[in-house]
């Protein structure tokens, strides 16, 4: 039986070069899991040319992930980078501005808001859905990453959702804001 008691929850550097030796067997199964679950959703979008192509490149972009392990797998995961907006090189990166309206960020500018934690993939095991165990483990990875946030220097959160899996209203039940 699944039950969110027995989970372990790590923060690990998404580059492996950055990662403690002691968490290279946690990082490997952290990028599998990651790999079969993206490749899945693009697959479910009917994105299948995208799916095929799949490398390591969409995952590395990251800094950082939080990642629940039950035993030793990984059941589910989210990902994120830090951004400063102060510098042009990164106002410009297309992370930011193929996804988002440019008026996000002269609002952000004008409450003095640059430290960017950009969210991304976030990804839970089929077995460990709140469907199934009628248990939120994406509402874990989430107050895990608000923490995150906030022992860090970041000003703000943002990330895109995917709404038909929910994703939208597990961002508003942790206070999130539609821009």
């Amino acid at each position: 039986m699944n039950t969110i008691a027995t989970l372990h929850c790590y923060l690990l550097p998404a580059k492996i070069d950055f990662c403690a030796p002691s968490y290279y067997t946690q990082h490997e199964k952290a990028y599998r899991f990651w790999h079969q679950n993206i490749q899945s959703a693009l697959q479910e979008e009917k994105n299948d040319d995208v799916a095929k192509q799949l490398g390591s490149d969409l995952f590395f972009e990251n800094d950082e992930m939080v990642v629940l392990f039950d035993d030793e797998h990984p059941i589910g995961l989210f990902m994120f980078r830090w951004i400063n907006r102060r510098f042009l090189m990164n106002r410009e990166l297309s992370a930011l501005t193929h996804r988002f309206p440019p008026n996000l960020f002269t609002s952000l500018a004008e409450k003095n808001l640059y430290h960017i934690m950009l969210m991304a993939h976030l990804s839970v095991h089929p077995a460990w859905r709140k469907s199934v165990i009628n248990a939120g483990v994406s509402d874990l990875l989430v107050d895990f990453s608000l923490r995150r946030l906030l022992e860090s220097k970041g000003d703000v959160l943002i990330t895109t959702t995917r709404n038909n899996r929910g994703t939208n209203t597990l961002g508003f039940r942790h206070g999130a804001v539609k821009y």
